[in-house]
């Protein structure tokens, strides 16, 4: 028995040591129009399915892509990016909704991409009112 479940201990450990392994660490920044985007939600979702990453802009627009609580990072392989920021509304108006003020080809109809391969990476994200993206990759 004792022989038994150290060779499942080892299997255990073996797999979770694997489960970050396949994760490539990703940061960058976002701007809109030449200007920094603060408090956008950045969203990298695998094409080939598996677990979404996500990062939140600072006030320079940088993010950096959280995998899990303890992990940052996102799954390796092809991506759909998706990058969302809202903006108050005019408290003064009795506007308290919040707009979206990136164009939907960022967001609810992104058609942005990224690959994301091992090791440390950053991917930035130039957008354009008019709908024109700059993405620019650097290792």
């Amino acid at each position: 028995m004792h022989k038994y479940s150290l060779t499942l201990l080892l299997l255990a450990l073996a797999f979770c040591i694997g489960c970050g392994g396949n994760l490539g660490k990703v940061s960058g920044t976002v701007s809109l129009d030449g200007e920094p985007v603060e408090g956008a939600l950045v969203t990298f979702e695998p094409q080939a399915g598996g677990r979404m990453s996500y990062g939140r802009t600072d006030t320079s627009g940088n993010y950096t892509l959280v995998y899990t609580n303890e992990e940052d990072g996102a799954e390796i392989g092809k991506h759909r990016v998706i990058i969302e920021g809202k903006a108050d509304g005019d408290p003064d108006q009795g506007i308290v909704n919040r707009a979206e003020y990136i164009p939907a080809e960022y967001n609810s109809q992104s058609t942005l991409t990224a690959e994301v391969s091992g090791g440390k990476q950053t991917h930035d994200f130039k957008l354009e009112s008019g709908g024109e993206v700059v993405q620019e990759v650097g290792e």
